[in-house]
């Protein structure tokens, strides 16, 4: 301790600055400290500088370090700050873990003396905004403690640690200063600041007095030397406080953020990524120098590091799962209840598909909104029109129209999970890449190969590009996508119609003329005998069709009117043309046309297809398929197993030896789960389950095919018109009574709500009323 007093104060530091030097000191210790250690030496030489910092002398300055969680800077300042920390475990596990052959931090700790840059990784949170790099960087303290404090022997190795963020954004954004003194320099300024946080100063003020301070040393401050200083205090504060065991090394984690404003206006980062993996490798003596660099860097950060010749820790900020998304909201509006029940809310929430600055935009209108009523009853919150200025503030934040040009093969390749490479270009019109939509926030790419990436859009982005695009392509596909149209399908057989002629469509737009059929049924799981065929896409829209008879018809059943052959479908229902009956003789007048089958019928939807054929024969496909929709109200959960398969299976395979056709194949869809069931030896079969939902219908539709049924639940408070017309039997008067009457009053009961639109207790309206009420299918104010 005296020791160390004597350095602070030896004669040595009265010498003008500019005849101090290194070797001078040393010089000078060895003639007046002949004890003192050659390591504490050079230290105290750094030490110096320390005064020059605004004034923060040994003697004077305030010990504030125990309260660093309350002092270091958030970097998140929006509303999302308070949102529950979730689906992040992975990324975390990686820095701290590594990954394949890369060391994470623990790795890196443990290599500490290997000075082989192979060891030490830069780890880097890349993507685009509002991805939630600088909510990870924030949370990072908490959970890096969390983690070594689970076993005693971590939290003995890992005790002495230090918690940086740095940002250039906020209040300390790149300017001319940054280019005048080097990237290297501007970085170390901000390790200072953030350190020692003096009082009353910005850190323009901060880097201004010591740019002032006329030291050379100043003026020539390197990343190494910044570290040698907060390692001094660090040192001092041991000596200080007993309670404190001391140990060698210091283990400095710094978050680097908005590290693309840098780049910005210096593309030159190459010496700075190489100053910051070689300190990773050599860092000063005591230190352990843990950098995470964040930010939406669309400059070639790959090639740099390779410069460096270092390796790069990529560190995933995949989109929230939903489960995740609607948990954080409901603790962040303090009602779990209505964001587990309101089946119109959760559809909202997974259009959003776990984007972390939408999902921040849709809880601050649906605060807004809750505050007007000032009854705070969520269900009173029409969350259409929330979703309406969500949708708003994206186009306007993410600048959607400069990219709905030219998207539409991507979205093609996003719904359908087509791979990509991500340095690819979208098109040939475009000089952009996948990546460079990805740092722009537009897109998320997903590794699923070594070399390729799947596309992540979530829904409500889908809907707005194509609401965007003057594409002529695209013209069909937006009226698939209306979503200012009810969210709530007609039922589960008209959405997989639906779905089924768009991706026919969208397997058009990503490039294909011709198709095999196991390529058209991606994602299902299908049998070995399934046709070896090529379909031809069809270059026009592909036709909605609804039959008001079944077909095949029974041999025993009366005559149908028959369609004249220069007849047109006309009638049309929901976007679908309606057809009275369906002549085998002018099948092909239906070719590239999907069938909601009519009443009765042995299965609910078929479509028909040209064959490709090189010997120009006209062969044509029926794909029929059987769907199933699992009752939310059933005690017993239907499961699909071999004996429901062939079940399903063999009535189709009967019907079909009525139809003339050249090949058939069969297309089982539910959202049940399947248990025993093999269909590997079937012929012409393919299943799709609840268990690949998201590999057949796309990340972007898995969650729309969820809710493609009729609600299980329905709040008579917030239901839209359509709902209450539909499933409740409510006519056009009724709908708007109960609409205008439920925004300024309670729904507690039944008859409430019967008394408040008039309907008489002995009306078939109101029977139909009591039967939802009784299964508890209708949910009141509380």
């Amino acid at each position: 301790m005296s020791e160390t007093r004597s350095l602070r104060y030896a004669d040595y530091w009265r010498l003008p600055y500019e005849n101090w030097d290194e070797d001078s000191w040393m010089n000078y210790l060895q003639n007046n400290y002949p004890d003192v250690s050659p390591r504490l030496a050079r230290t105290y030489f750094i030490a110096e500088l320390k005064v020059l910092i605004n004034n923060l002398k040994p003697d004077s300055r305030e010990l504030e370090k125990a309260s660093a969680l309350k002092s270091r800077i958030e970097l998140v300042t929006s509303v999302g700050k308070d949102f529950e920390f979730r689906g992040r475990d992975n990324t975390f596990k990686i820095l701290w873990e590594g990954k394949n052959d890369l060391n994470g931090i623990k790795g890196r700790f443990e290599n500490i003396n290997n000075n082989n840059k192979n060891a030490h990784p830069i780890p880097v949170l890349a993507g685009g905004p509002g991805t939630g790099k600088s909510r990870f960087l924030d949370e990072l303290e908490r959970l890096t403690k969390e983690h070594v404090n689970k076993d005693e022997k971590s939290r003995k190795i890992f005790e002495n640690m230090t918690f940086l963020n740095v940002t250039y954004g906020n209040e300390s954004p790149p300017t001319s200063l940054d280019i005048q003194v080097g990237c290297e320099a501007s970085l170390a300024f901000r390790i200072l600041f953030e350190y020692f946080r003096p009082k009353g100063s910005s850190f323009g003020e901060f880097i201004n007095n010591c740019k002032n301070s006329n030291n050379k040393d100043i003026d020539n401050l390197t990343l190494d030397r910044a570290l040698n200083i907060i390692y001094i205090d660090f040192t001092e504060q041991v000596i200080q406080n007993s309670s404190v065991e001391k140990q060698k090394i210091l283990i400095l984690i710094v978050g680097i953020d908005e590290f693309n404003k840098l780049y910005e206006i210096n593309e030159n980062l190459t010496d700075l990524v190489t100053c910051i993996g070689g300190i990773m490798c050599k860092p000063p003596a005591g230190i352990f120098f843990a950098p995470v660099l964040s930010g939406t860097i669309k400059g070639p950060i790959d090639d740099y590091i390779k410069s460096s010749l270092c390796k790069r820790l990529r560190l995933p900020l995949p989109l929230l799962e939903n489960d995740d998304t609607i948990e954080i909201f409901g603790k962040a509006i303090r009602n779990e209840e209505y964001v587990r029940r309101n089946h119109r809310f959760r559809l909202c929430i997974c259009d959003i598909g776990g984007h972390v600055k939408t999902l921040e935009y849709f809880y601050q209108f649906f605060i807004d909104r809750l505050e007007q009523l000032g009854n705070g009853n969520p269900h009173q919150v029409q969350v259409s029109e929330v979703i309406q200025s969500v949708k708003h503030k994206i186009i306007f934040s993410y600048n959607l129209k400069q990219y709905a040009i030219y998207l539409e093969s991507t979205l093609a390749k996003a719904i359908l999970g087509l791979p990509i490479r991500k340095n690819e270009k979208v098109n040939e019109q475009c000089n952009e890449s996948y990546e460079d939509l990805d740092h722009a926030g537009i897109l998320k790419l997903i590794q699923c190969k070594k070399e390729h990436y799947q596309i992540r859009i979530p829904y409500v982005l889908v809907c707005l590009l194509v609401k965007q695009s003057r594409s002529n392509d695209l013209v069909f596909w937006n009226e698939m996508l209306i979503y200012e149209e009810t969210m709530w399908w007609q039922s589960f057989e008209e959405f997989n119609a639906r779905f089924w002629a768009l991706r026919l469509h969208l397997f058009r737009l990503a490039g294909y003329s011709k198709i095999t059929l196991k390529e058209l049924l991606k994602g299902a799981e299908f049998s070995r005998g399934l046709p070896d065929i090529e379909i031809t896409l069809p270059e026009t829209t592909i036709r909605l069709c609804r039959l008001n008879h079944r077909f095949p018809k029974k041999d025993d059943a009366p005559e149908l009117w028959q369609l004249e052959q220069d007849e047109d479908m006309n009638v049309t229902q929901n976007d679908f043309i309606n057809v009275e009956h369906l002549d085998e003789q002018y099948i092909e007048k239906y070719i590239n046309s999907v069938f909601i089958n009519g009443p009765g019928a042995m299965f609910d939807v078929f479509s028909i297809h040209q064959l490709n054929n090189l010997n120009n024969i006209n062969k044509t496909l029926f794909v029929v398929q059987q769907i199933k929709k699992t009752n939310p109200q059933a005690k017993n959960p239907m499961i699909i197993n071999n004996d429901r398969f062939n079940l399903e299976f063999n009535k189709v395979s009967e019907a079909m030896k009525n139809i003339s056709t050249d090949e058939w194949v069969f297309l089982f869809l539910t959202d049940a789960s399947a248990k025993d069931l093999t269909i590997k030896c079937k012929n012409n079969s393919a299943f799709v389950g609840k268990e690949q939902f998201e590999s057949f219908f796309g990340y972007t539709y898995s969650s729309r095919a969820q809710f493609a049924c009729e609600p299980s639940e329905i709040h008579v408070s917030s239901a839209p018109i359509e709902i209450l017309n539909k499933y409740l039997g409510l006519d056009k008067k009724q709908c708007k009574i109960l609409s205008v009457k439920r925004a300024h009053n309670k729904i507690c009961n039944l008859e409430e709500m019967r008394e408040m639109m008039g309907i008489g207790r002995n009306s078939k309206r109101f029977k139909v009323l009591k039967e939802f009420d009784k299964q508890k299918r209708l949910i009141y104010d509380i």
